[in-house]
């Protein structure tokens, strides 16, 4: 991946240490905001949000577009 990228392998390294540390917090932090969302509604948004991640992360040509897609 940071061959891919043109980083280094620490930068990299780093990249995934944020996007997990981010999943943390939003997953610590989300369901306090949401908790009045119908769950469907929510389970729908947050896979249709996946989905688009994942497309922007396939398709990133550097690590700040990387970084901003795993970040959803």
């Amino acid at each position: 991946m940071a061959q891919e990228l043109a980083v280094s392998a620490g930068v990299a390294g780093q990249m995934i240490s944020t996007t997990a540390t981010l999943a943390m917090l939003s997953g610590l932090i989300l369901p306090s905001l949401l908790k009045k969302l119908d769950r469907r509604q929510m389970i729908l948004g947050i896979t249709l949000l996946l989905v688009l991640s994942s497309l922007l992360t396939s398709v990133a040509s550097n690590i700040w577009l990387l970084l901003g897609a795993r970040a959803h």
